[in-house]
């Protein structure tokens, strides 16, 4: 075969290479690659666990949103690979795994923004979720949104001076959220940075409203939740600062809401 025949038949096996490989994945599709990093792996390799994505293109919690789950087995390494077409700019995610022993790092109001053309890895742990790659600054951001949490026992319900207290703590959690989304602002965007924004206030009033809902189900806890000061202040609350536009696409404010 001639050095020129040689080249064309190189040529058409390489341009064939590509077409297939665009075939699996073109460059408006998200790639979501990962490890699962947790003993339960690695000590019961014959037992398998599952990594589960649970995507929506509406902006809302994973409690309620519609969605359509991407489900996947891990072997002893841990590496899991989603590939999934786009159809739309932005989507919301909640990602898992189903550890043999233990609990997920993940919480059910742990939801992910994801836009087309994302191509993310991550690493997936008891204690935290880490993400890399293209796309993935909002995501790592978002985590450390999430690590922030109020820990303390406090009840909405409790004495006017422990709900004081309470109110002064998930302000404090809301400041540091804030400051967290403004450290990524560079790398987010003023788009992202917004709707970011809007999330941790979101976060601020939502879970205390679902609180409120846990422990005021009696008509005599229900007039007492509703005649608190943060009950007060929450309802005149307005996120005037963030485009109307940005808020709707923010899950967990839309769920506050």
């Amino acid at each position: 075969m001639s050095k020129l025949k040689l080249l064309i038949v190189i040529g058409q096996c390489l341009f064939a290479l590509s077409i297939q490989a665009q075939s699996k994945s073109n460059f408006h599709d998200i790639k979501i690659t990962g490890r699962v990093v947790d003993p339960s792996v690695q000590n019961y390799p014959k037992q398998r666990v599952s990594v589960t994505i649970r995507l929506s293109k509406i902006a809302t919690g994973a409690q309620s949103f519609p969605s359509e789950d991407h489900v996947q087995y891990v072997d002893s390494s841990g590496r899991f690979e989603f590939i999934i077409p786009t159809k739309q700019k932005r989507y919301y995610m909640y990602i898992y795994y189903s550890p043999v022993g233990g609990a997920s790092w993940s919480f059910i109001d742990n939801v992910y923004i994801l836009e087309e053309g994302d191509r993310i890895d991550c690493e997936l742990t008891p204690d935290f979720y880490y993400f890399t790659g293209k796309g993935a600054a909002k995501l790592q951001c978002q985590s450390e949104i999430y690590m922030q949490k109020d820990k303390s026992k406090i009840s909405i319900l409790g004495t006017e001076k422990e709900i004081a207290e309470k109110d002064r703590k998930l302000d404090s959690i809301l400041a540091l959220r804030i400051s967290i989304v403004k450290s990524y602002e560079d790398r987010l965007g003023k788009e992202l940075t917004d709707i970011l924004l809007a999330n941790c206030y979101g976060l601020r009033y939502y879970l205390w409203l679902r609180g409120g809902y846990m422990v005021s189900r009696s008509e005599q806890n229900y007039l007492r939740l509703i005649n608190t000061v943060p009950y007060a202040d929450m309802r005149k609350f307005s996120l005037n600062s963030i485009d109307s536009s940005l808020v709707v696409q923010s899950p967990i404010y839309c769920d506050f809401l």
